[in-house]
């Protein structure tokens, strides 16, 4: 049962096939305090008064105690994995979510949040909209992401270029939240990082 308390549904995305990572799935990585990225990200969106699911079915997180949503069918890429993830949602909130960014604070989804009301919100950054810090009106956002992942369109710029999407603001520290670990070097860097108290 989902609790009246939940502002939306945040969506973990976990279908990659995480090549660069020698197969090993992004968000079962482990941070330095022993945790996974997906048990980081949860616990930021659970604090968020967000209820979690993953996105993209894979064998590995079965385990875990979250819904898992198939990709929509008749396409592939992360655009399935969005139609699948407002299907879900309904009439709530939905957040999009990557499984390989450890560092999303429950601050930086209230500030998503709070954002005043529009089809679509997500930062926007020197190469484009950052669309796994994205917050959709589910309902609203549906029919259009749907008609265009029909029409094949399988990238997530698109679909908020599309939308009219707003642009959340990023302070630096929000901008540091949303580093990913894309290659064994960026975790490689990081834990090294934070062993010597800082990241560069």
């Amino acid at each position: 049962m989902i609790s009246a308390s939940t502002r939306g549904v945040a969506g973990i995305f976990v279908g990659g096939a995480s090549r660069r990572m020698g197969g090993t799935p992004k968000g079962l990585l482990r941070l330095r305090s022993g945790r996974t990225i997906v048990e980081e990200l949860a616990d930021a969106a659970h604090a968020a008064a967000l209820e979690v699911v993953l996105v993209g079915r894979h064998p590995a997180y079965a385990a875990l105690p979250f819904r898992s949503l198939g990709d929509a069918p008749g396409g592939r890429g992360p655009v399935a994995g969005l139609v699948a993830l407002l299907t879900y949602a309904g009439d709530r909130t939905s957040v999009a979510l990557a499984c390989d960014a450890p560092f999303v604070t429950t601050a930086l989804l209230a500030r998503l949040l709070d954002e005043p009301a529009a089809i679509a919100v997500a930062p926007r950054g020197r190469h484009g909209w950052e669309p796994f810090c994205a917050r959709f009106a589910s309902a609203e956002a549906l029919p259009e992401v749907a008609r265009l992942h029909h029409a094949a369109i399988s990238r997530l710029q698109d679909i908020l270029d599309a939308l009219s999407t707003r642009t959340l603001q990023l302070s630096e520290e929000d901008a540091r939240a949303l580093r990913d670990w894309d290659s064994p070097e960026d975790v490689a860097h990081d834990i090294d990082s934070s062993r010597t108290g800082g990241r560069t």
